[in-house]
């Protein structure tokens, strides 16, 4: 499946109707829970269907992923290395 052409697309502006950016917790085989948002940063109308005749639409996405736990039996000891200087150029 090819790129669509956004040379001729039009950006739209979009506000969440309802719950805002969708969460979703998922609780792993290791024990670790983790929280995955979808964040929508633009929406492109494209042109349209021809087989439907609806209009397309193309959505700039991010996913936003965040460590919500953690077993202990996973956790392991923090290491700094240490460096000359003062950390100032």
């Amino acid at each position: 499946m090819s790129a669509p052409d956004l040379s001729n697309a039009e950006m739209l502006d979009f506000h969440a109707v309802s719950g805002g950016q969708p969460t979703v917790r998922l609780k792993l085989s290791d024990g670790a829970l983790i929280e995955v948002k979808v964040g929508i940063l633009e929406v492109w109308r494209s042109g349209t269907d021809p087989a439907t005749g609806y209009p397309s639409y193309v959505i700039k996405s991010q996913l936003f992923n965040r460590l919500i736990d953690v077993p202990k039996a996973l956790r392991r000891p923090v290491t700094v290395e240490k460096r000359g200087g003062t950390g100032f150029a």
